[in-house]
């Protein structure tokens, strides 16, 4: 029975499923990061595992093919991860030693990898109400060695990233729409990713396109793309794939049911190295499951969509702290809560969540406060980054008393009804 339930840590890869840090020892019935993964993406492992088809393959052009006619560019360049894919992005515009990158301290620590692989200096921008850069966080930010700015969408809202591509327009600033939480969302009635220089879009756990990993580099520029394209890439090891699969299966797609052992296969088990932790080209595996994605998207958005607004009229008074578009121009990959400042920070009603079985999360750590960060004061970033809650979005959270009055307590706790 152990061996059915106490995985191997080599199937944990920190670098590729940064959701999965966090140790625990606790089951939750309303488990984060779930993806709608069924029939179609086992058959798909099932064949490229037995057919021989886990690295190499066709469907990798395909899926530039799929993705250009989806959102109107000419050109895809696929890796295995979106990390690289803006590097790709840096490299071609040769931005190196002595450039900076403008990116919002509030967002995943990956994106500092690219840019310091490439030599360059990450500069950390305050963000907007809405956890995202504005015009005016990326204006203060910009100094005579700016080169780039990074504009990340969070959890499927998206940044007023037209915007700021107006404010950089006729300088030497090149601009990355990173879409990589939120393909299919829109910004002035355009796809985000088609803002910019070019855009990068991804698989992971929590994404639009959930997956095991994956990036794609997307632009209309032909001289970026011959550039960003004449990179010889290795084909990742077949092996490392086979573990990534594994471990997206285990903890996330049947995540409710093996999370409570990862806190014993931690300390039981040494930790595995790392795979996937240079570029290389994107598996055929990944590629056919990053069809599958693109082609289900939209589905998966109405049915998300859906969630949210029977979850938020369960909550009443809690939709007022709720910050996620849920508009069709939006993805809501999870509900975004801002607790009101002044009181508690989100660690108290995180607590009371878990209580109740959901695994609610506290987002992002603000990146200008990590250790290699150059000493910075970001206030507003700070403030904001205490109060955001993230729940799950999952029809489970509705089907128990118990979840209810718990989702009713926290609504009622930081918003409470008018009288």
């Amino acid at each position: 029975m152990a061996r059915a339930v106490f995985l191997p840590a080599r199937l944990k890869d920190r670098q590729l499923l940064p959701a999965n840090d966090q140790s625990t020892a606790k089951f939750y019935t309303v488990p984060s990061f779930v993806p709608r993964w069924g029939w179609a993406e086992f058959w798909i492992a099932i064949r490229c595992f037995f057919g021989g088809r886990l690295i190499a393959g066709h469907h990798s052009g395909r899926l530039c093919e799929l993705v250009q006619t989806e959102i109107g560019l000419p050109y895809a360049v696929t890796v295995n991860r979106a990390r690289y894919a803006i590097q790709l992005a840096l490299e071609a515009m040769e931005i190196g030693p002595g450039g900076e990158v403008i990116v919002p301290s509030y967002v995943c620590d990956a994106v500092l990898e690219p840019i310091r692989n490439v030599g360059a200096t990450p500069v950390f921008a305050e963000v907007g109400p809405d956890l995202h850069l504005t015009v005016e966080t990326v204006r203060r930010a910009i100094t005579h060695d700016t080169r780039a700015v990074i504009v990340p969408h969070l959890f499927g809202n998206v940044a007023p990233i037209d915007e700021i591509e107006e404010l950089l327009r006729g300088t030497n600033i090149r601009l990355i729409d990173d879409a990589a939480q939120a393909f299919g969302a829109r910004c002035a009635g355009r796809l985000v990713g088609t803002f910019g220089a070019c855009g990068v879009l991804a698989l992971g756990p929590g994404k639009s396109l959930a997956g095991p990993a994956g990036g794609i580099l997307v632009t209309r520029d032909r001289a970026l793309y011959e550039r960003a394209s004449s990179n010889d890439f290795p084909r990742e090891n077949r092996l490392s794939v086979i573990r990534r699969l594994g471990a997206f299966w285990v903890w996330f797609r049947f995540r409710r049911f093996f999370l409570g052992f990862k806190g014993f296969s931690d300390r039981a088990l040494p930790q595995g190295g790392k795979s996937g932790d240079r570029p290389a080209q994107m598996s055929n595996l990944d590629a056919m499951i990053a069809l599958r994605q693109v082609k289900t998207w939209e589905r998966s958005a109405k049915r998300r969509r859906r969630i949210a607004k029977d979850v938020l009229d369960a909550m009443q008074s809690g939709a007022v702290g709720c910050i996620s578009d849920l508009s069709s121009s939006g993805l809501v990959l999870r509900l975004v809560f801002l607790v009101p400042s002044g009181g508690d920070t989100a660690a108290r009603a995180l607590r009371s969540l878990e209580e109740a079985g959901i695994e609610a999360r506290s987002g992002y750590e603000p990146l200008h406060r990590t250790p290699r960060a150059t000493r910075l004061e970001l206030p507003q970033t700070e403030s904001l980054a205490r109060r955001v809650l993230l729940l799950p979005l999952s029809d489970r959270l509705l089907t128990s008393r118990r979840r209810r009055r718990a989702l009713e307590r926290f609504s009622r706790r930081y918003w409470p009804p008018e009288k």
